[in-house]
C-alpha cells in the first residue's frame, strides 16, 4: 500500500512539475520591451539652424549648415518612407506576437497610397533583436526595410537601413548610444552601399556635457576627400567649424550668438 502511494506521488510530482514547464514554455524571458525612441534612428538635426544665409557676415554658420543639409538631404530622399512607418508605427499599442516575440503595427497614407508597417521585436541571447517590415498597398509586401539590434534597455544598438524594395541592399548602417541623461549622446550614420561612390562617407552627431560646445558634427565625404568638423552651443547657438577644402586651412572659424562671423578666441 506504501509502496503504490509512493508511487501515485512520484508520477503526480512528474506531472505538476511538466505543467510548470509548459507553463515558462509560454511565458517570455523580459517584460515587453519599450517601443524604440525616435531619435534612436533619426538624427537630431532640429537644435542646428541657421536664420542667416548668403552673405560673408554669416559665412561660417551657413558653410556648417551647408554640411550638414547634405546628408539631411540625403536621409530625407532615401528615408522617407521609412521614417513615416517608423514614427506611427512606435506610437501604437504593442502585441504579443508569441513568447518573446512583440509587434507594432500601424497604416498610414502617403500621397493616397497606403502603407502598413510592422515592426518586430525578438528577445534573443541578451539581445533585442528588431525588424520593420513595409508593404505598400498593390505594390511591394513585407519589405525587410530596416533591421536592428540593441540592449535591453535600450540604451545602446544600430540599425541597417536598406536601400528600396527594387534595390534591397543594405544603405546605411546607424549607431547609437544614450548618455547619463538619458538622451541620445552619440549617432553615427555609414553609407556602406556597396559600389556608390560615397561608400564609408559618414557623420556623426554627438552631445558632450558640461562643455562650452555642447554639440558636434563629425562629417567626413569620401568622393570628395573632404571633412568637416562643426562645435555648437545647443542653447546659445554660437559655434565653430573646421573645413579645409571650403577655407584652405585647418582653423577654427566661429560665429556668435546671432549667427554672425567673429574671431575665434
Amino acid at each position: 500500500m506504501k509502496k503504490n502511494l509512493f508511487y501515485t506521488l512520484t508520477i503526480l510530482s512528474l506531472i505538476f512539475g511538466l505543467s510548470l514547464l509548459s507553463c515558462d514554455k509560454n511565458k517570455s524571458d523580459i517584460d515587453t520591451p519599450a517601443a524604440p525612441s525616435e531619435e534612436s534612428f533619426v538624427m537630431n538635426f532640429k537644435d542646428f539652424g541657421n536664420g542667416k544665409s548668403g552673405t560673408t557676415t554669416y559665412i561660417n554658420k551657413a558653410t556648417a549648415v551647408g554640411y550638414v543639409g547634405i546628408w539631411q538631404t540625403i536621409i530625407i530622399y532615401h528615408m522617407a518612407i521609412p521614417v513615416a512607418a517608423f514614427k506611427g508605427t512606435i506610437a501604437q499599442k504593442v502585441q504579443e506576437v508569441e513568447p518573446n516575440h512583440w509587434m507594432w503595427s500601424y497604416t498610414t497614407s502617403i500621397l493616397f497610397v497606403d502603407y502598413t508597417s510592422e515592426l518586430h521585436a525578438i528577445y534573443e541571447n541578451g539581445k533585442i533583436i528588431w525588424e520593420m517590415r513595409i508593404s505598400q498597398e498593390n505594390g511591394y509586401s513585407n519589405f525587410v526595410w530596416f533591421t536592428g539590434e540593441s540592449d535591453v534597455d535600450q540604451t545602446k544598438g544600430s540599425w541597417t537601413l536598406y536601400s528600396s524594395p527594387e534595390d534591397p541592399r543594405a544603405y546605411l548602417d546607424i549607431h547609437w548610444e544614450k548618455n547619463i541623461e538619458n538622451t541620445i549622446g552619440y549617432m553615427k550614420y555609414e553609407n556602406v552601399l556597396e559600389g556608390n561612390q560615397a561608400e564609408g562617407s559618414y557623420i556623426i552627431y554627438g552631445a558632450k556635457i558640461n562643455e562650452a560646445y555642447n554639440r558636434y558634427y563629425n562629417i567626413v565625404g569620401v568622393e570628395v576627400n573632404n571633412y568637416a568638423l562643426i562645435e555648437w552651443n545647443k542653447d546659445q547657438k554660437n559655434g565653430r567649424i573646421q573645413a579645409p577644402n571650403s577655407y584652405g586651412d585647418n582653423l577654427w572659424h566661429c560665429w556668435n550668438t546671432a549667427g554672425a562671423d567673429i574671431v575665434c578666441e
